[in-house]
């Protein structure tokens, strides 16, 4: 029984080979480009409910409050 899968790449490259919802996703887009509010909703909704999106982002940059369903 397979307990987990990596798949690293481009978001939407992972996104359209990703067949089911994760628990944890790991971004690190590059910055000052505002990518995470753009991505950020879009990784949501392939993320099972509990599960945990974590985002790199320089200091100054300001995360949206909310991802989809998530806060």
């Amino acid at each position: 029984m397979k307990k987990a899968e990596i798949l690293c790449g481009d978001y939407l490259l992972v996104l359209e080979h990703c067949a089911q919802p994760g628990d944890f996703v790991f971004l690190d887009p590059p910055y000052g480009q505002g990518f995470p509010e753009t991505v950020l909703p879009m990784i949501a909704d392939h993320v099972n409910p509990g599960g945990v999106i974590l985002c790199e982002t320089e200091k100054r940059e300001i995360l949206p409050d909310t991802a989809g369903d998530m806060t």
